[in-house]
């Protein structure tokens, strides 16, 4: 067995023998018939392997009256048949259905439900490195459901310990002003750049066909220090920049990114004399 094989093996062993906790009988489907010999190696202990090939009535009597307490492992070479043919049905909805697939090992591995696979086909890209799946793991929560866990997707690529829009953000203007375009490219990798910007319109009403973390701030510093027209942003942005100034790990960067679009804008006056009332960001409506 190549390498490759011994991987999917290891990770086809450990997630089962975790279902075992909890589960008597496994059904196992093997929709394109590729892992026989993977279930043919495969030897956990207590675990009795049963390949069902037209013998579905003998499996049901070994099971349920030879050996009512024992755990079985049952292979089909193929595809779940439809219900109205498939002679284990009852079993199986008593029981648990086993997914080989690429999307299913990654759900089974950071301990999501099948019904979230085509999100991980969405952003296989993201599930590929070790470290971000165990990240991620770390945040997950019960019941997290698609956009909870795109939300921490997001925590997970710009390298913050917990999930705020406005930290993504800041952590995002700060590599651009380093001139690092790892957020935008990994964004972008892991097909999450529709999803992030989405985010960004809806929270602070940016509208752009072609969105970028430069022109945000543009418009983020020109509605909230009068240095051109108004473009309607929310008063969300307000709080952004004076969450940013006051934030010791992006405090610093904030001024860098205040220094350029003062530069490009060429507001530098009209700019030096805003952050004279800059304090009135953190003073409360009336």
């Amino acid at each position: 067995m190549d390498r490759y094989g011994r991987n999917k093996m290891s990770k086809i062993e450990e997630a089962l023998i975790k279902r075992l906790d909890d589960h008597r009988v496994i059904f196992w489907y093997d929709e394109k018939a590729e892992l026989q010999e993977q279930f043919d190696e495969l030897d956990i202990d207590g675990l009795e392997k049963i390949q069902v090939e037209g013998n579905e009535f003998e499996v049901k009597y070994i099971i349920n009256k030879q050996k009512p307490k024992g755990k079985f492992l049952l292979y089909f070479n193929g595809a779940k048949p439809a219900n109205e043919e498939n002679w284990l049905l009852d079993m199986e909805l008593a029981h648990h259905v086993f997914h080989t697939d690429r999307e299913a090992m990654v759900l089974q591995e950071i301990g999501l439900g099948y019904h979230l696979k085509e999100l991980v086909a969405e952003h296989i890209l993201f599930f590929e490195a070790k470290e971000r799946k165990q990240k991620l793991k770390e945040l997950l929560g019960e019941g997290d459901e698609h956009e909870d866990i795109r939300g921490k997707m997001l925590a997970v690529l710009f390298n913050t310990d917990y999930v705020s829009l406005s930290t993504f953000i800041h952590a995002h203007s700060s590599a651009f002003i380093d001139g690092n375009e790892r957020f935008d490219k990994d964004l972008e990798r892991y097909n999450l750049t529709a999803y992030y910007w989405r985010k960004i319109e809806h929270h602070f009403n940016y509208l752009s066909e072609t969105p970028s973390i430069y022109d945000f701030l543009l418009e983020v510093f020109n509605c909230n220090f009068s240095l051109g027209e108004n473009t309607g942003l929310t008063k969300e942005s307000r709080l952004l920049l004076s969450l940013w100034k006051d934030t010791i790990q992006y405090r610093e960067s904030f001024g860098r990114v205040a220094d350029k679009i003062a530069a490009d804008s060429d507001v530098e006056d009209k700019l030096n004399k805003a952050f004279t009332c800059v304090a009135l960001l953190c003073l409360p409506e009336f």
